[in-house]
């Protein structure tokens, strides 16, 4: 209802709907209702400084203990507040709080509050190394990105490694990795040879993963004879 997906837009009945998740004790609906209040979603006055003291203040109410040892989530969210405050200092120990407890999603939001930084890439790659799915992806789409400007050496060495990186984060349980191997076989980008076989795998592989791109690609090969199996 929020994006308008399928030609559904109702704000409304989306915040309804939030708003009776977290009546439910959703966990994920309450990270959405911070994150909007943090960044000013949905008309929502922007106002971090607000998410950043009421985290805080549950640490001083004793709440915290409980609550943010078995949530993470609420230390990279805590840093996302500093993040939008410019607190470069805070939102860099809260990311790295979160993911010293296991919360691997940070990595993303750690490197990217550094991309400026000659720390970057070092973070990238410490990123992973531990397999957080994010940063395998921002890897290879960095490698995508530079692949047209480069020579065919060059050229031939970011495919491998694109692979590398993009199945490396299938396996550790990406959503959206089998739909970029899917496009990749799909067009024959990046070097890799046009393969519908292969483009229909790797789509499959997105749709037992809830991914609705890869649902909308295996429609398009259907509607468009590029079925290799012939369903």
């Amino acid at each position: 209802y929020k994006a308008g997906h399928y030609g559904l837009v109702d704000r409304e009945e989306a915040a309804r709907m939030v708003d009776e998740a977290v009546d439910k004790g959703s966990f994920l609906a309450y990270q959405y209702v911070l994150r909007q209040t943090i960044y000013g979603w949905n008309n929502v006055t922007a106002d971090p400084k607000r998410v950043a003291d009421g985290i805080k203040d549950w640490f001083k109410d004793g709440e915290s203990d409980d609550i943010l040892t078995v949530n993470p989530a609420y230390y990279s969210i805590l840093a996302e507040a500093y993040a939008e405050l410019k607190d470069k200092k805070n939102a860099d120990k809260y990311y790295r709080k979160a993911i010293g407890m296991g919360y691997y999603e940070a990595w993303t939001d750690l490197c990217n509050l550094h991309f400026e930084d000659d720390e970057y890439d070092e973070l990238l790659e410490q990123g992973c190394e531990a397999g957080a799915t994010n940063c395998l992806l921002l890897k290879a789409s960095g490698l995508m990105d530079r692949y047209e400007d480069m020579n065919s050496r060059d050229q031939k060495q970011a495919t491998a490694d694109i692979m590398h990186y993009t199945i490396s984060a299938c396996e550790e349980g990406s959503d959206l990795a089998p739909y970029f191997m899917g496009n990749a076989y799909y067009h024959g980008y990046y070097g890799f040879e046009k393969d519908l076989e292969k483009a229909w795998f790797w789509y499959c592989e997105g749709t037992k993963r809830d991914d609705g791109e890869s649902y909308e690609m295996l429609a398009v090969m259907v509607s468009g004879d590029e079925n290799p199996y012939e369903i």
